[in-house]
């Protein structure tokens, strides 16, 4: 990087074109053209630092794109994958839901068949019940039969008995038959017959009626028997399906645990995806805001470089106007044109510089500060000595006293004061 070198004499008598004139003023106008010259050679200097820089800019404005297309690439990735993610967590809460209406349906028919199979055991439990009263009815019944069975038997004894007696009275004699007490006691007999013969008649309807009553009894206990058989299939029946139910239940319940772990790890893994994508969209706007910054300073760059050729295309015509008129024979009016000239060519050179300066100080992060003495950002100072030449030089140029009325010029001599406070901290 070229530095500022000391302000070139810029004499004020121009002198004649060679051959011409008197030859002490020779040497001055050879030195004029000596620093117009020397002056071109440093812009030209400049302006290949510039183009340094310009293509180094354009490179690092390259790599910046290239990242930011990578950001871009990562952001879509971790968009992609975030959606993706937001739809296996739906998916997984759906089939939560859906796991939870399962239960909640299956809990609800389990309550209503523990309903129905209490119902039924309230009702085998009556039927049970009723047998056992029926049993015992039944048994009565017997019990009865039995007694009737064994006074008609007694009755059948006594009748037989009779008869036999009756029929030995009847044998004993016309005697005995004409005796009052052996008729008596015939009429006595006849009428303890028919008595007995009424009451076996009695006894085996009594009989009769205890055996339809058996009957039915016995016919109401296997009704009751068979209500009772049914009722107790139909409630291990009820029992099955109900342990069925109970199973279908720990299932989903195990189901719904595992669905709520896995949508917990969805969760956490969504919220990875968020980070990651807030990451990647901060870094993306933090590689956009640098391209811009980039893009700024090469703007700038630009325009620097198109100021510094400018301002060596009219140094160089200048050169160029001295050179022709410095063949002129008239002095007198050659050295008025050269001072117009020159002063021309040094308003227009502390334009610039006050320009630079401005362009400098408005760069961040301080990058002006080493641009204005001349130096790549970030490189190392040379010294305090060479750093306080390019000061002088500059301070020459960008001092409210050579530039009257001039607030730019003015801001531009206090940014030169701060920058080489900064400056000479970094030696």
């Amino acid at each position: 990087m070229a530095w500022w070198g000391p302000p070139p004499a810029y004499p004020y008598a121009p002198p004649p074109a060679y051959g011409q004139g008197p030859p002490a003023e020779q040497p001055g106008l050879e030195a004029a053209l000596g620093g117009a010259q020397a002056e071109c050679k440093r812009l030209a200097d400049q302006v290949q630092d510039l183009d340094a820089q310009l293509a180094a800019e354009r490179a690092s404005r390259q790599r910046q794109a290239e990242e930011q297309r990578g950001l871009e690439s990562q952001l879509a990735e971790a968009r992609a994958g975030w959606q993706a993610a937001a739809s296996a967590a739906q998916a997984h809460q759906d089939e939560a839901q859906e796991a939870r209406a399962g239960w909640q349906a299956a809990a609800s028919s389990a309550q209503a068949w523990q309903a129905s199979h209490a119902s039924l055991q309230q009702q085998l439990q009556e039927a049970q019940a009723q047998c056992q009263h029926l049993e015992m009815e039944g048994q009565q019944l017997r019990d009865q039969i039995g007694m009737e069975q064994a006074s008609r038997g007694y009755l059948e004894h006594e009748q037989r008995r009779l008869q036999e007696e009756l029929k030995s009275w009847q044998k004993a004699g016309a005697g005995w038959a004409q005796a009052p007490s052996a008729a008596e006691h015939q009429r006595w007999l006849e009428g303890e017959l028919a008595a007995l013969r009424n009451q076996l008649a009695e006894a085996g309807e009594r009989q009769q009626s205890l055996e339809s009553q058996l009957a039915e009894a016995q016919a109401g206990w296997r009704d009751a028997a068979a209500s009772a058989d049914g009722h107790r299939q139909r409630n291990e029946s009820l029992s099955k399906l109900l342990q069925e139910t109970q199973a279908r239940c720990r299932h989903f319940e195990a189901e719904e645990v595992r669905l709520r772990v896995k949508y917990k790890e969805e969760r956490a893994r969504r919220k990875g995806l968020e980070e990651d994508h807030q990451r990647v969209e901060e870094e993306a706007q933090a590689a956009q805001a640098g391209w811009q910054a980039s893009s700024a300073r090469l703007a700038k760059e630009q325009t620097r470089r198109q100021q510094a050729e400018a301002e060596a295309a009219v140094l160089r015509r200048t050169v160029e106007e001295l050179t022709r008129v410095a063949g002129s024979a008239s002095a007198a009016r050659l050295c008025t044109e050269k001072r117009d000239l020159l002063a021309l060519a040094r308003q227009r050179l502390g334009a610039w510089h006050v320009r630079r300066a401005g362009a400098c100080g408005r760069l961040a992060g301080g990058v002006g500060d080493w641009l204005l003495f001349g130096l790549s950002p970030g490189a190392p100072v040379p010294g305090e000595a060479a750093l306080q030449g390019c000061y002088k030089d500059l301070a020459l140029r960008l001092h409210p006293d050579k530039n009257p009325g001039d607030g730019e010029a003015t801001a531009a001599f206090q940014y030169l004061q701060d920058a080489y406070e900064r400056m000479r901290a970094r030696v």
